[in-house]
Order: structure tokens, then C-alpha cells, then sequence
């Protein structure tokens, strides 16, 4: 993804799987990251950056050049961090809020939350939620 692909660094450990090598799954390092976005293809506008893993020794047999690869790179890890969908996040003069279930008084409530970062899809709670805490996926105006 364009917009996180500057997380990756060489030294962070990889998962990768192999399309042609069925339920296996090799780890390796990243070696080189480019510098520069790439289109990632003349018919898709999205951009990608080009970087290579080395794999580890065991299985590397199986796989040769050209297959079909996806891999998943470790870029951050947060202890004991509550994640939320950003679905759940409403963005208001560059604060985000989520609306929490207040048991006592049976509705949802605003509050306003500090973020760690997130991916596009999920987001790490810095500040201003607990755990078990529920709050609304799709927050109602």
C-alpha cells in the first residue's frame, strides 16, 4: 500500500508464501527497499515500491525464479494495544472521536481518542479507551 509503504526497511523480518508451494510459509529479512514508488501497472494507478527478501535456508529448494509471491513484513509491534477499526473513528478538525456504550445510561457516548497509527484498515488506541470497553463499528451523527 502507497501509503505505508514507507515503514519498510531492510532488517525487518517476513513471512512469505509462495503460490506455487501450497501451506508452506517461509521467513526471511528484507534486504533492499527502493526508493522510488512504481505504478504497478500500466493498467493499475496504484503505486508499489520494489523490495526483495532474503528467505531463510529451510525449503528455499522449492521455490524458483519468477513464482508468484506474497509477503507480509513485520513494520511495528505494540504491547497490550487495542485496535479498532477506522470504520469506528469519526474524524472532526483533525481529532478523531468514537461514540462508547455507557452501560449505567443504556446509549452511546462521543469521546475523543489519541491514535497510535493504523494501516489503512485498523488503528492502534494511544489514549482515551480501556479494554473491553464497546464501542460502535459505524458511528450514527
Amino acid at each position: 500500500m502507497e501509503t505505508i509503504s514507507f515503514k519498510v526497511k531492510p532488517g525487518q523480518t517476513a513471512q512469505v508464501t509462495v503460490d506455487a508451494v501450497q501451506g508452506k510459509v517461509f521467513a526471511g529479512k528484507v534486504s533492499y527497499v527502493s526508493a522510488i514508488l512504481k505504478q504497478a501497472a500500466y493498467d493499475r494507478p496504484q503505486k508499489v515500491v520494489e523490495s526483495f527478501v532474503d528467505f531463510d535456508a529451510a525449503g528455499v529448494s522449492q521455490v524458483r525464479p519468477g513464482m508468484s509471491t506474497r509477503a507480509l513484513v513485520q513494520v511495528g509491534s505494540y504491547e497490550k494495544a487495542i485496535v479498532i477499526p477506522l470504520t469506528s473513528i469519526q474524524e472532526r478538525d483533525g481529532r478523531s472521536f468514537v461514540q462508547v456504550w455507557q452501560p449505567q445510561k443504556k446509549e452511546f457516548e462521543w469521546r475523543e481518542i489519541q491514535l497510535a497509527s493504523n494501516d489503512g484498515i485498523s488503528a492502534v488506541v494511544k489514549d482515551g479507551l480501556e479494554a473491553n470497553e464497546q464501542i460502535r463499528s459505524k458511528p450514527k451523527a
